[in-house]
């Protein structure tokens, strides 16, 4: 009996410093949902929808000081579609991010799931922070086209800040089994410049298909600058998809990179003193360079109102003008309203709210 206390309280005192050892660990979540009445082929319809505004998520975020300014570091973040409490990003537990890495002076090194360096422009750049008329449907964030926005396997180097410039590269493996084969790989890099008020960057990617026989590639530069009340935004990217895609553009609701596009956003965040609220608009414009008539313009306008610094409520509505021979549906973080008929001009009423803990 002696020997069991003496092994309990040795196992008690190791948790407790393992415990101390960890500076810290952070459980975090964003839970929205929304109201979505939208027209498309089928009529007017309406549903409950989760992620409308911003992904729903459940994370974890821990470092540990190693001491010499070194910190080991993890994330990992589920996915969660609010409306059924399934897992999002096709069932997989930590689908939105799975990382573990080192921090020291000489910048951050992660090894997982993690989005491609251009969605690190292409997100905070957007007025919608790629929810309701998400900039991410006719702007690629550069990862693999079957990733479900992120990339597997990838290797993640973040520089150091100086003077408001940093660097970000990304590597991740397809582990193709073809032997000597880069199929699949995928590889990233962002350099951006921030000074609080600015936020300017230029990313590049470039994909392998799965025979190594062409790449998907995509240039994307972007901008934001807080004033006073407002703060207007824009995203160029130009792409070639000549790993993926046939001459013809794919022409799906939720497919809009073709062989050889450029795209644009413009918009704007308006939020007068002392209301507590904000005016959200931005214009897309998608140009399909190899077929004619199957480009897509889409105009998205609301309104966010915190409730506090955790809870605010929204309401947008979001048209996609079709060309010719394109079906493309509006797009929020999660969900593809569609089926939408080659030509026609969908459109989705947004009511929700979105609460950060």
């Amino acid at each position: 009996m002696k020997s069991f206390k003496a092994a309990s309280a040795a196992a008690v005192l190791l948790v407790s410093t393992s415990a101390h050892a960890q500076t810290s660990v952070t459980v975090y979540g964003i839970m929205d949902a929304c109201l979505a009445v939208s027209s498309n082929n089928e009529g007017p319809t309406t549903q409950i929808s989760s992620g409308c505004g911003y992904g729903s998520r459940l994370g974890f975020r821990g470092q540990e000081d190693l001491g010499g300014g070194l910190k080991a570091d993890f994330t990992l973040e589920s996915g969660i579609s609010l409306d059924s409490g399934a897992l999002g990003q096709g069932g997989r537990l930590f689908g939105r991010k799975a990382l573990v890495g080192l921090i020291g002076s000489y910048g951050q090194l992660h090894v997982g799931r993690d989005y491609s360096p251009t969605f690190y422009l292409v997100r905070p750049v957007d007025p919608w922070k790629l929810g309701m008329g998400t900039a991410s449907s006719t702007i690629s964030t550069g990862a693999r086209s079957d990733g479900l926005g992120r990339n597997d396997n990838a290797i993640v180097y973040t520089s150091p800040t100086v003077r408001g410039f940093s660097v970000k590269g990304s590597y991740a493996l397809g582990e193709s089994a073809t032997e000597n084969s880069r199929g699949r790989d995928a590889k990233g890099m962002l350099v951006s410049y921030s000074d609080g008020k600015l936020l300017a960057g230029i990313g590049f990617s470039s994909n392998a298909n799965a025979l190594d026989s062409g790449n998907d590639k995509t240039a994307t530069i972007g901008a934001s600058y807080k004033f006073t009340s407002i703060e207007p935004a824009f995203l160029y990217q130009v792409g070639k998809w000549e790993g993926t895609r046939t001459v013809a553009a794919p022409a799906l609701p939720n497919a809009y990179f073709s062989r050889d596009y450029d795209s644009l956003m413009v918009g704007f965040t308006l939020q007068p003193g002392g209301t507590g609220g904000r005016w959200i608009a931005s214009y897309k414009r998608y140009n399909d360079k190899t077929v004619r008539d199957f480009d897509a313009q889409q105009v998205t306008v609301g309104y966010k109102y915190e409730l506090s610094k955790r809870t605010e409520l929204y309401t947008a509505y979001s048209r996609v003008k079709n060309g010719d021979n394109s079906q493309y549906a509006v797009v929020d973080a999660n969900t593809t309203y569609g089926p939408v008929n080659p030509g026609m001009s969908p459109s989705t009423f947004f009511a929700g709210i979105t609460h950060r803990f």
